[in-house]
């Protein structure tokens, strides 16, 4: 995959335990922003954040109809 990052964020909560990091991962979105740019964010349950824009190579982004029961 031959991606051009566009912008990278990450917001690590730190408590007042002192505990650091991601902890578990709570949920994620997969976006197009424009039709050259994609933007993948994750928030995980600390309350901490993982944001990326890239440039599309070839990616493609579809809905899945299979239907969990």
């Amino acid at each position: 995959m031959n991606n051009q990052i566009k912008r990278l964020i990450t917001d690590v909560v730190i408590e007042e335990s002192g505990h650091r990091g991601m902890d578990d991962w709570g949920y994620d979105e997969l976006l197009m922003m424009d039709e050259k740019t994609i933007s993948h964010e994750i928030l995980f349950a600390s309350g901490s954040t993982f944001l990326i824009h890239f440039i599309d190579h070839g990616i493609s982004v579809r809905k899945d109809s299979t239907q969990w029961g």
